[in-house]
């Protein structure tokens, strides 16, 4: 059950936003904003993929 929040926490550290002044400005792989914007959203829908299926039913 905390290995997924684990995991998240240490994928959403290493890509990071290069001169990101709310982090360390550092990162492990530099990723432009809008691309781990748009991978956010991407699993957050496929994780509620069910929910968004009942509200383009309804």
């Amino acid at each position: 059950m905390i290995a997924a929040p684990v995991a998240v926490a240490v994928l959403w550290g290493a890509f990071a936003t290069p001169d990101d002044a709310s982090r360390s400005g550092k990162t492990v792989i530099a990723t432009p904003g809008l691309l781990l914007l748009g991978a956010a959203l991407v699993v957050y829908h496929l994780l509620s993929w069910d929910r968004v299926l009942w509200l383009l039913r309804h």
